[in-house]
């Protein structure tokens, strides 16, 4: 894929009770967008978002898994008409961290 760079800012919406993202990334023609609402499903924090796509509406499902103090996974997955299909997952480390 190539080089890759993201930074991305999670805070929580008191008010709506739920969690908000806004990330920039080098792979977005725009370089910065929402990311949508997240909630916790177990012990991933889960946002779901939707997009606009060649065919239309797309949903986005990101999920953040296996979070601890050294790092996270992050998976990214697309819902076209009712089939979703994983479209890339990050493993995040701190520098120096062990996988």
């Amino acid at each position: 894929m190539g080089s890759y760079s993201s930074t991305r800012i999670i805070y929580w919406d008191g008010r709506a009770g739920d969690y908000r993202a806004f990330y920039c990334d080098s792979l977005q023609p725009g370089g910065c967008g929402g990311a949508g609402t997240g909630k916790w499903e177990g012990k991933d924090l889960v946002f779901e978002s939707t997009t606009k796509g060649h065919r239309g509406s797309i949903q986005v499902n990101e999920r953040f898994s296996d979070i601890s103090s050294v790092g996270f996974t992050f998976s990214l997955d697309v819902v076209d008409r009712g089939k979703s299909e994983r479209s890339l997952t990050i493993q995040a480390r701190k520098m120096g961290a062990k996988p």
